[in-house]
């Protein structure tokens, strides 16, 4: 198997850790927090914290289903605030297992109680190779998965 398409070591760590946060913000980007809970005090910020563990998207589409039906969509016609108040009862526990699907190059996070979160890429031809789906993890770590490229791994470099 292509390294670049098998889930990095250092994103596994992530399973088992316990949903903290449920967030929609611009053009219905996803974004969720995991493990503890980091307070900030940037007033501009949306929520007053992040999880130290983080995983969304920006620009890709994302489903979450469970028993196999799709519950919440990116792409219903609903407001972002409708969205919100829908993500906000969906019990999203803990991660047990993350796979990524070559065929269709999505990502899937899979949570207790068979609740699958997928995120995958769009179909305009200037998006091919958005970023599908991103983590921030502990000690400044990046890590994206691109559908033409692969998984990225970085470290953050903290501008003070």
């Amino acid at each position: 198997m292509n390294k670049q398409l098998e889930i990095p070591a250092i994103l596994q760590e992530i399973i088992g850790k316990k949903c903290c946060r449920k967030y929609l913000g611009e053009w219905n980007s996803l974004h969720l927090g995991f493990g503890e809970k980091i307070y900030h005090s940037n007033e501009r910020l949306c929520t007053p914290f992040y999880g130290e563990w983080e995983i969304g998207t920006y620009f890709a589409n994302w489903e979450i289903m469970q028993d196999g039906n799709i519950i919440l969509d990116k792409k219903l016609k609903n407001t972002s605030m409708e969205l919100q108040q829908q993500l906000d009862v969906i019990n999203l526990c803990c991660i047990t297992k993350i796979e990524l699907c070559h065929t269709n190059t999505s990502v899937s996070f899979i949570f207790d109680h068979d609740i699958v979160l997928r995120f995958y890429e769009r179909n305009e031809l200037e998006m091919q190779d958005i970023i599908i789906a991103h983590a921030f993890l502990p000690n400044e770590r990046y890590v994206e998965f691109h559908p033409l490229s692969g998984w990225k791994i970085e470290k953050l470099i903290k501008n003070n």
